[in-house]
């Protein structure tokens, strides 16, 4: 299915890194899912901007002991960029 969808995202370089394509996907499956709603999409926008503490905090707690904040910011760009059509 994503494949089939989003195919266009497999194209950014030789060797895809799945994760990151993963994170576009979600992006562009929340654009769909907020079309005609305003207001939540704004929402959506603040949450994923990583501009206030709170939103730093987040990107901290999904990093945890797993993954670097670097790269928690870096997929909550990702599904930004897919979020917002780029």
């Amino acid at each position: 299915m994503i494949w089939q969808y989003h195919s266009d995202l497999f194209d950014i370089s030789p060797e895809p890194d799945l994760a990151e394509i993963g994170c576009m996907v979600i992006g562009r499956e929340i654009r769909k899912i907020t079309e005609g709603n305003s207001t939540l999409r704004n929402r959506i926008r603040i949450l994923l901007s990583l501009n206030q503490q709170k939103q730093k905090r987040m990107a901290e707690i999904i990093a945890g002991n797993r993954r670097s904040l670097e790269e928690a910011e870096n997929r909550f760009r990702l599904i930004r960029s897919g979020f917002e059509g780029e």
